[in-house]
């Protein structure tokens, strides 16, 4: 697409210089994430450039997700890491580049586009497109030990047939993301490799309870996916603050009574609510 002086194709690897330069000017980051993005999980041909006068102003990936939409599996567009130089900012080239991706989507039959705002008040932004508040994440809080004399075992994420089990048992009547195994070690690689952990969680009978993918603090540790299994909340949670050595933790998943939105959807046709997360967010 070329219209005054703006072009928008996907990237190519002679590109990569550029997007990593503007990469880090969007999403500065200090833990080893965006090295390990670009070392292991970029793929140029899924990034969508948006050049003005032969300069990179605009970027997003549309990353290819299938979801379950109860006996139904669609292909949807995952937006991610869309972001503009702030030299280049309130020019609409953001609503050129998504527009443009919507056409994609609907030339390769795709059922809709769903993202993750970064912040608040992009909620309000990505509204003009059509996007819709859809995929919720419930969460909990603590600053307490919660006492708990059952014990369990905590070892590495390894058992991804019992997770797959149990994420399909929890969404099962969510709009969800299909995970194989494949993307299952993708996301046990990357906390593992970005200072955090995948953790598995078994009862003394060694049956399997619960996994949580968590992120590591000083005193704190935050579990961005933390499922379990009927009955197991609270021996699980107790635990793994005795693992991690701290009671101050924060909880996420889709068995907690506090829901808010996570993420958003452009759907080609009416569906229900749904859960996201581990999209690289």
């Amino acid at each position: 697409m070329c219209q005054n002086k703006i072009n928008i194709r996907f990237a190519t690897d002679k590109d990569l210089k550029s997007v990593i330069e503007l990469w880090n000017i969007c999403f500065p980051d200090e833990s080893g994430f965006n090295e390990y993005f670009f070392n292991k999980l970029y793929k140029s041909k899924y990034n969508l450039l948006l050049f003005k006068d032969n300069v990179l102003c605009s970027m997003a990936q549309m990353l290819p997700y299938k979801m379950q939409n109860n006996d139904k599996i669609e292909k949807v567009t995952y937006i991610y890491g869309a972001c503009t130089h702030p030299d280049c900012r309130r020019q609409h080239l953001m609503d050129n580049l998504l527009n443009y991706s919507f056409e994609i989507d609907k030339k390769n039959n795709i059922s809709a586009s769903i993202l993750i705002p970064q912040e608040e008040w992009l909620f309000d932004f990505y509204a003009k497109f059509d996007y819709k508040p859809m995929f919720n994440i419930s969460e909990i809080k603590l600053n307490n030990y919660i006492e708990c004399d059952n014990k369990i075992v905590i070892s590495k994420a390894q058992d991804i047939d019992n997770m797959q089990n149990l994420y399909n048992l929890v969404a099962q009547n969510k709009y969800h993301i299909i995970r194989d195994k494949a993307e299952w070690q993708k996301q046990i690689d990357l906390f593992n490799s970005c200072g955090g952990q995948a953790i598995c969680m078994y009862n003394m009978k060694n049956e399997f309870i619960g996994y949580a993918f968590v992120w590591l603090d000083k005193d704190s540790f935050y579990a961005q996916e933390f499922l379990f299994k009927q009955d197991y909340k609270n021996i699980c949670i107790s635990n793994m603050q005795k693992y991690f050595k701290t009671p101050n933790c924060k909880l996420s998943g889709l068995q907690f009574d506090n829901v808010y939105t996570l993420g958003c959807i452009r759907k080609y046709n009416n569906t229900s609510t749904g859960y996201i997360n581990l999209m690289l967010n």
